[in-house]
């Protein structure tokens, strides 16, 4: 649990928003953020979830510390992710292009399966 609140404060320190401001997009009060920043309150998968949705929070990471702060979007299309691979690996043959989208392909379907499996461990 101490590790999951430091990576939050992490996630708030990144994203250069105030506590009131975070708490308004999650529609949370502000005495909710300092519990959840000082560890008086459990960050929950829902929290994480929320957390995914608004700010792109890798539910994963915030969790278990795996991957990276913020994840692809899970609602990427195939246009985006070839724009992705295309952006960071420009020197890819069309065989490697293909491998490199369904690696990032399975890890998402990975990430979604582990998050369905914390959400029905309840």
């Amino acid at each position: 649990m101490e590790e999951t609140r430091t990576r939050f404060k992490d996630f708030l320190n990144n994203c250069d928003l105030k506590n009131k401001d975070i708490a308004i997009v999650l529609s949370f009060g502000i005495q909710k953020i300092s519990d959840l920043k000082n560890g008086k309150q459990r960050i929950t998968p829902e929290i994480a979830l929320l957390l995914e949705d608004k700010f792109n929070v890798n539910p994963v990471w915030l969790i278990f510390g795996r991957g990276e702060m913020y994840n692809i979007k899970m609602d990427l299309g195939v246009d985006d992710t070839n724009k992705t691979i295309c952006n960071n690996n420009s020197s890819l043959n069309d065989e490697e292009f293909l491998i490199a989208r369904n690696e990032i392909v399975k890890k998402l379907e990975m990430e979604n399966e582990i998050l369905k499996d914390l959400l029905t461990r309840k």
